[in-house]
């Protein structure tokens, strides 16, 4: 073989083991990289490896400066006239005697008037015989006042109220309540996170997302005590405003 081609021969070969070296490392390289990337899919699949979540709780005592009640004046008749004619003069009564004890127009609110057929039955003819009516109707009232609870209840029952409900106490605005307990659930929250992560060894270096849930205000209940001028006084005790909060934290070693 001439040495002209024998040196071009030689060339050819150096050239196609340098191309073959390099798409070996390419090769080798990207089989690297997607054995890499399938490892941490691998890894982190089910699992929550970078965050975790603490939940706090917050809770504020208020006491309530709003009484909410319901009144009802119920009467029994013949006749439908009747009835709805001894109903409206007893309810209007009650409405007046409120206002006098100084109860607001606009805090006075009829939340049902119903009128029901009454029967017997009467055994010897074998079925149901309509002998009257029944009137139901109730007004929601709420009172600001609170010092003159006892006195309300009494003088709208003397008025014509043969029924009364539905007695609960409120904080007119919460959402400061809402606020300093909103303070305590983040506070006790961020504490728990941090004790935790010490104890992993871990680092908090960031939040993921947070989320609230705030219970409405709740007195779990009242005492009617009977005063010695006869008049009714009410222990109204404290309200109990809740936050909870979940704050999920960012977390690395």
């Amino acid at each position: 073989m001439p040495k002209k081609n024998i040196k071009n021969f030689d060339g050819l070969k150096i050239w196609l083991v340098i191309v073959v070296s390099i798409l070996s490392i390419s090769i080798l390289v990207y089989m690297v990289s997607i054995t890499m990337n399938a490892f941490k899919k691998h890894r982190f699949i089910g699992k929550d490896q970078e965050t975790i979540t603490v939940q706090g709780r917050g809770e504020v005592y208020a006491a309530p400066d709003l009484g909410m009640m319901v009144f009802s004046v119920i009467n029994e008749g013949k006749t439908v006239a009747e009835v709805v004619e001894q109903n409206t003069r007893a309810m209007n009564e009650v409405i007046e005697v409120l206002k006098e004890t100084g109860v607001l127009a606009e805090d006075l609110k009829t939340t049902a008037f119903d009128l029901y057929p009454r029967y017997d039955y009467l055994e010897e003819r074998g079925k149901r015989v309509l002998v009257g009516y029944e009137i139901s109707q109730r007004l929601e009232v709420k009172i600001r006042d609170l010092d003159k609870l006892g006195l309300i209840l009494q003088a709208a029952t003397e008025a014509g109220a043969n029924q009364m409900g539905s007695l609960s106490f409120i904080v007119d605005d919460e959402e400061g309540y809402k606020k300093q307990a909103r303070e305590l659930a983040i506070k006790d929250a961020n504490q728990k996170a941090l004790e935790i992560v010490s104890q992993l060894g871990l680092e908090i270096t960031g939040i993921k997302s947070f989320t609230e849930s705030i219970s409405p205000a709740y007195f779990t209940g009242y005492e009617a005590v009977p005063k010695t001028d006869s008049s009714v006084e009410i222990e109204t005790g404290q309200n109990k405003i809740e936050v909870l909060v979940n704050i999920v934290y960012k977390i690395e070693d």
